[in-house]
């Protein structure tokens, strides 16, 4: 806060201004009654005491009219007569003696001990926002009293304003004010007066007060007058003459910026800020007409401000439980399609599972015809023949030696070895026998003595496969050139054996060769067959589909959890001839397998580019493949694991249906729902709204007619 004067004082005047700080020893005169105890103040016309009333103890303040007697006089007079008209209202400080007859007059008023409120802004700073418009609106209270009464105050500003014990304000100082009906001119306060006031053939006007009380309204505010700045406020003070002040002042208002009002620091509603713009308006046609429709503008803000919580209720209230019932519709219905979807993935899985055990009966089945072709003619007594005398042609021709290629040579056109591979190849061709890629005999220490293939392949005869586990009986292939001691006991499958053209899995069923009369051990007899060519229900060609099996290997060993079967692995060896390096290979973890009764299979073959189809939450199910199964003996398993893969999102989609509908359903009615409420929340505020404006227009029409 800058210090505010009052422009009507004479160079003497002021000069007797600046004694003022000289302590006073002894009051002007003696009032019966009233003890003077403390000066308090020095004005133009004389000086303020603060004195004791001698009956009741009660403080009170005396002004004496001691200097310029004839206007003394005469604005004592005015002034008295302005608080005798204001003596019925609270908000206005109030006259309680008048000395006429004493030299100097002087006139006694209730003293309030807070002080004004000039001298709490340079103490305490600026007010608080609600606490600012609650004093406006008082002082607005005060104004329309006394304009009702015809007495226009004409220097509003913060030291003319005193503060009771509970800080509420109270009007003072009336020396400047003048009555409705007279034409004197008035100066107020620079930077607190209006404009057009800062003249000396002004005619009062109400909208001065309007500005005035504005301009208190925005120093509680913001902590300064409006438009002022220190280099104005410097400039007016060096000015000597009373009307070159009055222009300077006319000019910086015309020439100064757009008001400034930073609502957002200084916490400020858009409606009070209008309020305070409006009021300090520089044209006074722009500015409230009167206090009376300040008084309504307030009242339109308090009414909305009541309002607001009725409304943000009113809006929110309803919208918050339409959220709390779509976040427990949601929650409901989100509930209720996990339950769906994992019953039905339960009941998928346990179908799955009756498939997969189904599938693994086929591949049984498939692998009977083999066990079968292989075990009927491994007892044939004239294919026993002919490997006892192709063994003895490769004992002769072995014991020869010299070159190996040539005796090799000499061994496949001997006439003994012939007959064994003449009936290797009605087999290959018989279509009654399944088909197979090679029909091959093993003599008794692993030499092999006859071969046919379905394709050209390199040369095989003559080499010993006693390592091979479809020779010893074994579940792993010993080193190469290992010749062991344990022999074939029965039929069995053998261990997975890559083909180096297709890069797919063969497997061999071999059964030994004994002569039943003496039991000697003759050798083997096999088939090889590419695993998952051969078993005819994996023959899908299909990558894309969403219920398939696969055939993985499961017995221990370096091949455990391989995939034999897949359908990309048809589709890829039928267009192309063989399987890409990234698919073969490729394993299954048959113990996460075995317990996913809860979650998810992720397809090995997802992992790389060419499965990309298959990227995607798989419902699982595995069983065992048995072996062919002979009367007397118990079940055997293969090893082999035959797997049944779904797709979740086809398995599940009925639900994924009705959580959609469900969805979209649920969308349309939260939608309607909100259109219905802010629909008639809009409705409420309308009628509100028509009801506040003709309150307050009843209101502004009592105010006119009661200045009336």
């Amino acid at each position: 806060m800058k210090p505010e004067r009052t422009q009507t004082q004479s160079d003497t005047e002021r000069q007797r201004a600046r004694e003022k700080s000289l302590p006073r020893e002894r009051p002007p005169a003696e009032i019966p009654g009233i003890d003077l105890v403390e000066f308090l103040g020095e004005g133009a016309y004389g000086e303020v005491w603060i004195g004791l009333d001698a009956n009741t103890g009660r403080q009170v303040a005396v002004k004496f009219f001691a200097r310029r007697r004839d206007l003394a006089w005469a604005g004592m007079s005015s002034e008295v007569e302005k608080l005798v008209l204001l003596s019925n209202d609270r908000r206005i400080v109030q006259l309680l003696k008048v000395g006429w007859q004493t030299d100097p007059p002087y006139y006694v008023m209730e003293f309030l001990e807070a002080g004004s409120l000039d001298e709490d802004l340079k103490k305490h700073g600026r007010w608080p926002v609600e606490a600012s418009t609650e004093l406006f609106a008082e002082l607005a209270k005060a104004l329309e009293h006394a304009h009702a009464k015809g007495v226009l105050h004409c220097d509003l500003k913060p030291a003319n304003v005193l503060l009771d014990h509970d800080h509420r304000p109270r009007l003072c100082d009336f020396g400047q004010s003048r009555l409705a009906q007279e034409q004197r001119p008035a100066l107020g306060t620079f930077f607190y007066m209006a404009p057009e006031q800062a003249s000396l053939e002004a005619t009062p006007d109400v909208r001065w007060d309007v500005y005035g009380l504005g301009a208190i309204l925005y120093t509680c505010l913001v902590g300064h007058p409006p438009y002022w700045n220190e280099d104005a406020d410097r400039k007016l003070r060096t000015l000597s003459g009373l009307p070159e002040r009055l222009q300077a002042y006319r000019q910086w208002m015309s020439n100064a910026g757009p008001l400034a009002l930073d609502r957002r620091s200084l916490g400020i509603d858009k409606r009070l800020a209008s309020i305070v713009s409006r009021c300090l308006e520089r044209d006074p046609k722009k500015r409230f007409a009167n206090i009376q429709a300040v008084l309504s503008a307030l009242e339109h803000r308090a009414a909305e401000r009541r309002r607001r919580p009725l409304l943000l209720l009113g809006g929110v209230a309803p919208l918050l439980l339409v959220l709390i019932m779509a976040l427990f519709a949601w929650r409901g219905m989100r509930g209720a399609v996990e339950s769906a979807d994992a019953a039905l993935t339960q009941r998928v899985r346990k179908s799955n599972e009756f498939a997969a055990q189904f599938v693994a009966a086929r591949v049984t089945a498939d692998l009977e015809k083999y066990f079968s072709a292989v075990e009927r003619r491994s007892s044939d007594p004239r294919l026993l023949e002919y490997v006892r005398q192709a063994f003895e042609a490769w004992r002769k021709r072995e014991n020869t030696g010299g070159e190996t290629d040539r005796w090799l040579a000499m061994f496949e056109s001997d006439s003994d070895r012939q007959p064994l591979q003449r009936q290797l190849q009605a087999w290959m061709q018989d279509p009654s026998l399944p088909q197979v890629a090679s029909w091959f005999v093993c003599g008794p220490d692993g030499t092999q003595l006859a071969a046919v293939f379905d394709r050209k392949t390199s040369p095989t005869l003559g080499d010993n496969f006693a390592w091979r586990t479809y020779f010893h009986g074994g579940q792993e292939d010993l080193p190469r050139g290992t010749r062991p001691t344990e022999r074939l006991q029965r039929t069995q499958i053998s261990a997975l054996m890559k083909s180096t053209a297709t890069k797919t899995w063969k497997v061999a069923v071999s059964s030994p060769l004994v002569d039943r009369e003496t039991g000697e051990f003759l050798g083997v007899l096999a088939v090889t067959f590419e695993i998952g060519r051969f078993i005819s229900f994996f023959d899908q060609g299909n990558a894309a589909e969403s219920r398939f099996a696969v055939l993985v290997d499961g017995r221990d060993g370096p091949f455990q959890g391989v995939i034999l079967q897949h359908p990309l692995y048809s589709r890829w060896r039928d267009e192309k001839g063989k399987l890409p390096d990234d698919l073969s290979g490729l394993r299954v973890d048959l113990n996460a397998v075995r317990q996913a009764r809860e979650g998810y299979y992720v397809d090995p073959l997802s992992n790389r580019e060419t499965g990309r189809d298959f990227r995607r939450p798989w419902i699982v199910a595995c069983a065992d493949v048995e072996l062919p199964r002979r009367r007397g003996e118990p079940a055997r398993n293969s090893g082999l694991v035959v797997l049944i893969q779904e797709a979740h999102n086809t398995a599940v989609a009925p639900v994924v249906k009705l959580q959609s509908d469900m969805q979209r359903e649920g969308a349309i009615a939260l939608g309607l729902i909100c259109i219905t409420v802010l629909l008639a929340w809009y409705l409420v505020v309308r009628r509100l709204a028509e009801t506040e404006s003709t309150v307050l227009g009843s209101i502004a029409r009592r105010h006119e007619s009661s200045v009336e």
